[in-house]
């Protein structure tokens, strides 16, 4: 664990461009670790709770000790939790948190970020293909699979462009082939829920140019409870 500087170029995200001076939890992703889908939360927890930007600290239900962070994705951004999902598989997990945010709280390799989107939960049943591959007795028949919803994308309001070989969904530079079998579903069966959760692998400061190291106080907590820091330029 300690303090590394990278140049890379930069991307667009559904939420848009990384702030100078931003400080993000991160979640990279390679050809050596588990596939996303290991990830998802399925079925989707329900998490009844309003709109928050501040990650909110929450507890393991099985080991009072380990703390995880609940952190919204807004709808304004990712119409379906899908599109969040998709792009995640591209680019990794960038989450902007505050720059006084207290690392202490969290234990490197163990805590995890949990994504809540405002549309993930809900008890409709439509045939999906598992991401999970469960094939438990009840999942996708009387259990609603995460599945179904790449059925729902396009009912979600994501950004479809149309084509002859079939018709994609756009999420900032990213796109992804869009499950032709769409259903129309009410957005008003839906509610907030957990649909992913990922290993927090390091944190990372968006510098403002090459002379910019950050402040030192979020660098200084990060690597003293135990976080890879990276400092990150644009090409």
């Amino acid at each position: 664990m300690g303090l590394e500087r990278i140049a890379r170029d930069k991307v667009s995200r559904g939420c848009g461009s990384r702030k100078s001076g931003g400080v993000y939890l991160c979640t990279a992703m390679g050809g050596k670790g588990m596939p996303l889908e290991y990830f998802l939360i399925d079925p989707v927890q329900k998490f009844e709770v309003d709109c928050f930007r501040a990650p909110i600290v929450v507890d393991d239900p099985n080991d009072s000790t380990l703390k995880h962070l609940a952190i919204w994705v807004g709808k304004e951004h990712y119409p379906s939790l899908v599109d969040y999902v998709e792009e995640t598989k591209r680019l990794g997990a960038s989450r902007r948190i505050p720059e006084d945010f207290d690392f202490s709280v969290l234990t490197p390799g163990r805590s995890r970020m949990f994504l809540i989107h405002p549309l993930a939960f809900t008890e409709l049943i439509n045939e999906a293909e598992c991401p999970q591959d469960r094939g438990e007795e009840g999942h996708g028949t009387t259990v609603a699979c995460i599945g179904a919803h790449w059925r729902y994308a396009k009912s979600m309001g994501s950004q479809v462009t149309e084509a002859p070989e079939g018709d994609s969904a756009v999420i900032g530079e990213c796109s992804y082939h869009l499950n032709q079998s769409q259903i129309e579903v009410d957005l008003a069966q839906f509610s907030p829920g957990a649909f992913l959760q990922l290993p927090i692998t390091h944190i990372e400061y968006q510098a403002h140019d090459r002379a910019d190291t950050g402040p030192d106080n979020p660098k200084d907590r990060a690597v003293g409870a135990g976080f890879d820091y990276v400092i990150v330029d644009d090409l």
